[in-house]
């Protein structure tokens, strides 16, 4: 149960990651999909934190990780209340553990941009081109 909510919430992560860089590689997307859907759907799809939690709930509605974990409740539910309990309170975990892994792989994207670009200098092979290229002056 614990493996396949971290493989789940990693891939979600890294798919939210995905369309996070896309938004940000391709300028005209952005655009798009406010001109071409309602406001209601093309807000939550440009923001890192909806997108994310709506995918998760996507996504629980085919695979449940955790596999129908429901809280113990202290007061008798009828069975239609505790299940959406339960179905809401399971999205809310994976979908809060796939929002901290993709503010955490993006960060490390961010900080990995940060060294290679800036910290590198202009000697850098991905700056100057790669080292065993003909233009490189250090060969």
């Amino acid at each position: 149960m614990f493996t396949d909510t971290i493989i789940i919430a990693c891939a979600l992560a890294g798919g939210a990651v995905v369309w996070r860089n896309l938004l940000h590689d391709l300028p005209r997307l952005r655009p798009f999909l406010f001109r071409t859907l309602p406001y209601i759907i093309a807000k939550p799809l440009t923001c890192g934190f909806c997108s994310t939690l709506w995918a998760t709930l996507g996504l629980l509605f085919f695979i449940d990780p955790l596999h129908g974990w429901s809280p113990l409740f202290l007061v008798p539910f009828p069975d239609p209340i505790s299940r959406t309990i339960g179905f809401f309170l399971r999205w809310m975990a994976l979908g809060y553990l796939a929002v901290t892994l993709r503010f955490f792989f993006a960060a490390l994207q961010e900080t990995v941009y940060y060294q290679v670009h800036t910290l590198g200098g202009p000697d850098h092979p991905h700056v100057r081109g790669h080292s065993l290229s003909p233009t490189n002056d250090k060969q």
